[in-house]
């Protein structure tokens, strides 16, 4: 063999094994950045469910009071209507007779 060419293949064996160990670097450095990816994605969806099972009493206790609102406001309508109407007027006096 050439020395020249017991050279180029010494030197080529030496790139060769420093990409393979680069290689192996870029590797793992794609594991660990998947592996927090995905317990990223953990804490994000487990803080937005602890959040969501926090915050559910005064969603609830929202809708109730909002419900009793509707209902109250329906009564108010539905009251105005009849006295707009006369009908319990005329039941107040249509009482005394």
């Amino acid at each position: 063999m050439d020395p020249n060419d017991k050279k180029l293949l010494e030197v080529s064996i030496a790139l060769s094994k420093e990409n393979n160990k680069i290689l192996k670097q870029m590797r793992s450095a794609e594991k660990r950045s998947r592996f927090f990816k995905v317990i990223k994605w953990l804490i994000i969806i487990g803080a937005a469910l602890v959040g969501f099972l926090f915050i559910r009493p005064f969603l609830e206790q929202a809708r109730s009071i909002f419900e009793q609102t509707v209902s109250g406001v329906t009564q108010l309508t539905e009251f105005s209507e009849s006295v707009t109407d006369g009908s319990i007027i005329n039941d107040i006096l249509n009482k005394d007779e």
